[in-house]
């Protein structure tokens, strides 16, 4: 984990991930701090954009249960269920 010393801008942010980044699969941070071209980046790294409004999006939202979207006649849920694999 880095902190703003390290990543005051995303300048900062995108020079360290070029340098450091092949130490990491994956990198997480906030969905602002990138504003550059994935081909800026480090290709064999995982880049994932932190949302900080993600969670009111999840606790505003319901998801329905399967029994719900199967009522609905949605065609989204398999009628029977999914084979897995060896059985």
């Amino acid at each position: 984990m880095i902190g703003p010393e390290t990543a005051a801008t995303p300048h900062a942010l995108r020079d360290h991930l070029r340098a450091h980044a092949h130490r990491y699969d994956v990198v997480e941070y906030e969905h602002d701090r990138l504003p550059f071209p994935r081909s800026d980046l480090p290709p064999d790294t995982l880049l994932v954009a932190r949302s900080v409004l993600l969670i009111h999006h999840f606790l505003a939202t319901p998801i329905p249960t399967a029994t719900a979207a199967e009522g609905r006649g949605s065609g989204t849920w398999p009628a029977r269920p999914l084979a897995t694999p060896g059985g």
